[in-house]
């Protein structure tokens, strides 16, 4: 989500929220990929503009962990278990997945 800034990234959310303007119309306008562009919408209708403004945070290894755990042994797609926790990045959680698989 950080090709482009706040301000882009909230006239952005109001096309598609406000006025109607398709997902995959703004990832061609925008050129964004269709993927990140569908995640970070979600993500912004989820938590509202705030997640913005959040800084990256940095996870304790134990709440990896959990997550990962959680992840692994729940029911949830990864997708919308990385939405509901806020990550900003459509791939972080994939990756601590990965990192867990490959380092058991």
């Amino acid at each position: 989500m950080s090709k482009f800034n706040k301000e882009q990234k909230i006239e952005i959310y109001h096309k598609w929220k406000d006025e109607n303007i398709s997902i995959s119309q703004l990832a061609k306008a925008y050129r964004m990929n269709l993927a990140n562009l569908d995640y970070m919408l979600r993500l912004i209708d989820m938590h509202g503009i705030e997640i913005l403004t959040t800084k990256n945070q940095s996870y304790s290894k134990e709440f990896k962990q959990r997550t990962i755990e959680q992840a692994i042994l729940g029911n949830k797609p990864y997708l919308q278990l990385s939405l509901e926790l806020g990550f900003k990045s459509i791939g972080m959680l994939n990756n601590w997945i990965r990192e867990y698989k490959k380092n058991g």
